[in-house]
């Protein structure tokens, strides 16, 4: 499976969207809080279903960076440090001016030492709880080097199922800390963290190394129902150990399905903004102005209102930074 540049933004683009709706909707509690234009399903409205597809937007980005990185590879430990310190920088110019801005007028933020460091080094983002993320992927960034070379030296039947069970290991662990059963501190949670963006950033890797395979055509259309059956199943086994194999799906299906020309344009606009967005729509969501978004009242006007509110944000944020050179 050949990923072009382009493709690769269009499913950036449709992993921001999905980031989006995932937090707009994500809690079945939230249900009373909006009007969908569809009936409910057991219960259940349909933007929450539809979060159980959307929970495949951080699997998707990792994919997309392992695939992308492996095209880079061998790379040098300069090319590892510049996109390290150009993340880091966006990063730390997106969080202060929400800081300031969320401190003067929102009486949003403690300012202790302890959560002043835990967002500047991004090891326990409290500010925005949808960074959790960040600090993991630094780390295997630095870590892909070495990752992509235990990949090269071994057939992938052999290192695939290493991959599998530290991924495993690491996820049974984190959801024993989240229900409560075990405790685990923040520094041992985000190196754990790690091992779960690895599965999916090895997955994209390998599509790489191996995407000049082609699968004879009856195994294609099995591969499109196989693929199709999976991402249904989510909406009824949706916990995270399915999640990786849902995102490999997801992106073998954009793949070979037609898109127009229009939808590919507005996907690719999201996929080149989709750094800024993430940094700021849950400001919008969780935070500042949570109670505009939701006095939309219709499921679909608060997505949109949220992506227009980040939209705008991440647009001007990204002028902002460009015109500063930082």
């Amino acid at each position: 499976m050949r990923i072009t540049y382009s493709e690769s933004l269009q499913l950036r683009g449709l992993a921001i969207l999905m980031m989006i709706l995932l937090h707009c909707f994500n809690k079945d509690s939230m249900g009373s809080t909006y009007m969908s234009f569809f009936p409910d399903v057991s219960g259940v409205t349909i933007p929450y279903l539809l979060t159980r597809i959307a929970q495949i937007c951080v699997p998707l980005y990792c994919f997309l960076s392992g695939y992308g990185l492996y095209c880079k590879y061998p790379y040098s430990e300069g090319y590892t440090k510049n996109k390290f310190f150009t993340l880091v920088k966006q990063y730390w110019f997106v969080l202060i001016i929400f800081a300031v801005i969320g401190y003067v007028f929102f009486a949003q933020y403690d300012f202790n030492f302890s959560s002043v460091a835990g967002n500047i080094l991004a090891y326990d983002t409290t500010w925005n709880v949808t960074l959790w993320f960040l600090l993991p992927y630094i780390l295997l960034l630095f870590l892909s080097k070495f990752v992509f070379g235990f990949i090269n030296k071994r057939k992938i039947f052999v290192a695939l199922p290493i991959i599998v069970v530290l991924w495993l290991g690491a996820m049974t662990l984190l959801k024993f800390e989240k229900n409560g059963t075990l405790e685990i501190n923040v520094i041992l949670k985000n190196v754990l963290q790690v091992f779960r963006l690895m599965l999916p950033f090895c997955m994209g890797a390998y599509c790489k190394k191996y995407e000049n395979v082609e699968l004879p055509r009856y195994l294609q259309k099995m591969a499109i129902v196989i693929a199709v059956l999976v991402l249904l199943t989510r909406f009824l086994v949706w916990n995270h150990f399915t999640l990786p194999i849902a995102c490999l799906c997801f992106v073998y299906l954009y793949h070979v399905m037609p898109v127009s020309g229009a939808v590919k344009a507005i996907l690719s606009y999201f996929g080149e903004k989709s750094l800024f967005l993430w940094f700021c729509h849950a400001y919008f969501i969780y935070y500042y102005l949570k109670d505009y978004t939701f006095a939309a009242y219709y499921a679909l006007s608060i997505f949109l209102l949220a992506i227009i509110y980040s939209l705008v944000c991440a647009t001007i944020l990204e002028f902002v930074y460009k015109k500063l050179r930082l």
